[in-house]
């Protein structure tokens, strides 16, 4: 087995180099903290990425001691989307270099670098919701990740997940280093700033001793800020411009730059990018308002089919008043008609007419009983009908017609009578 090989500041291991007992295979990526090499343990063939620190950071004993202690502490989460720490390494110039286990995937930056374009609310809200379930887990165990951005969370296949993908925070614990160490290091291109300075909280950038949980959840803020309009809140022209806009700077809304978002969503990203760490909503609290931001879903689109059902609702019942009250005004009409209509005698009244009969006249009725004597009938008397069945003009106001009470039962059928009014 060889020697392994140091890298200068500069230098890249070439691949079939030797770390301990894994060979390197290829580079995976660069920082300012060294570079990251895909590798496999020459024994198990188990796959691992292998991070090694830059060699002028290594000469710093502190700064190494707290980059491999701090990557110890990654462990002690213990949850399933934070990276796991399989190794710990050393070079013989006394360079650590730390085995982590790999990931096939994709970073969040170059997600939204592949699509070109911001991503959709509901996708960045549930990647943020994991990206909050590992911090809460790092932050009881007092582990503050001080560097979170799109660069540092990848999306690995999971088919266990609602969604088939899951969230993997990276480089946990060295962020610090990094923020100390990559300020010379920080880029700018066109109209974004690049760099960890651009996802710094405000008491990171005042250079606070006291940082808390709340710190991460200002990088969250701005990450989600970014995958939501596809650009930083704050453009700066270089680090130092950029620390003072997370001090003193109002990011700008994000109404003007992502439209159609749930309202609710707009005023978490406010209360995210307070300047005051206290003025933030706690890891419990934001859990809750994602679960209910994703339920509510207040949005343009769900705006849009809330309205659509209830246009449709409204329709619906418009249609069925309409009916109700078409119904009412046939069956007032009906009854209307039904009054308007001249009355034909009743079977059980006989007209006696002063005009003699067109043919032989009935029989008289008997006469009433005394029980019918101390009950007289008063009948309201019908408007008389021609013999042609229309009513004579001037018919209803002056006949002259009697009505008596006769029994149904004893009487045929009486003849049709020829009625004229009295003139």
């Amino acid at each position: 087995m060889s020697e392994p090989i140091v890298i200068a500041s500069t230098d890249e291991l070439p691949s079939g180099s030797l770390l301990g007992p894994y060979r390197v295979l290829r580079v995976l990526g660069k920082g300012g903290m060294g570079i990251v090499y895909e590798a496999v343990h020459t024994t198990i063939q188990r796959r691992v990425a292998i991070k090694v620190l830059r060699r002028d950071l290594a000469t710093d004993r502190e700064r190494a001691a707290r980059f491999v202690n701090e990557a110890r502490a990654v462990n002690l989460i213990e949850h399933p989307g934070a990276v796991q720490v399989a190794d710990l390494g050393e070079q013989p110039d006394g360079a650590p270099y730390i085995v982590m286990e790999f990931l096939r995937g994709e970073t969040l930056a170059a997600l939204l670098k592949r699509r070109g374009s911001p991503l959709p609310w509901r996708e960045v809200v549930g990647y943020a919701q994991q990206i909050l379930d590992v911090l809460r887990a790092a932050h009881q165990r007092n582990i503050i990740h001080r560097d979170l951005k799109p660069e540092n969370v990848m999306l690995v296949e999971d088919a266990q997940l609602p969604g088939g993908m899951r969230v993997k925070v990276l480089d946990f614990g060295i962020a610090k280093l990094l923020d100390e160490a990559n300020a010379s290091h920080f880029k700018t291109k066109t109209g974004a700033l690049m760099g960890s300075p651009a996802y710094m909280s405000p008491e990171q950038c005042k250079g606070s001793e006291r940082i808390t949980a709340q710190s991460d959840l200002y990088s969250l803020g701005i990450l989600m800020y970014e995958l939501l309009s596809g650009q930083l809140p704050h453009v700066a022209d270089g680090p130092g411009h950029m620390v003072v806009l997370h001090m003193f700077g109002a990011p700008r809304p994000l109404r003007h730059l992502a439209r159609g978002l749930p309202d609710s969503l707009y005023v978490l990203l406010d209360d995210l990018l307070h300047k005051q760490p206290e003025a933030r909503p706690q890891g419990d609290q934001l859990a809750l308002r994602f679960a209910t931001i994703l339920r509510k879903g207040d949005g343009l689109g769900e705006r849009v089919q809330t309205w659509g059902l209830g246009l449709c609702l409204g329709l619906a019942i418009s249609a069925g008043v309409g009916t109700g009250i078409a119904k009412a005004r046939t069956g007032r009409y009906w009854w209307q008609a039904q009054k308007s209509q001249p009355a034909v005698p009743s079977a059980s009244l006989r007209v006696d007419s002063t005009q003699p009969a067109a043919t032989t006249a009935p029989k008289r009725a008997p006469a009433p009983s005394a029980a019918e004597k101390a009950e007289p009938m008063h009948p309201s008397p019908p408007r008389p009908r021609s013999s042609g069945g229309s009513v004579p003009r001037g018919a209803s106001t002056g006949t002259a017609t009697s009505f008596a009470p006769v029994d149904v039962s004893k009487e045929r059928q009486a003849p049709p009578m020829a009625i004229k009014p009295v003139r």
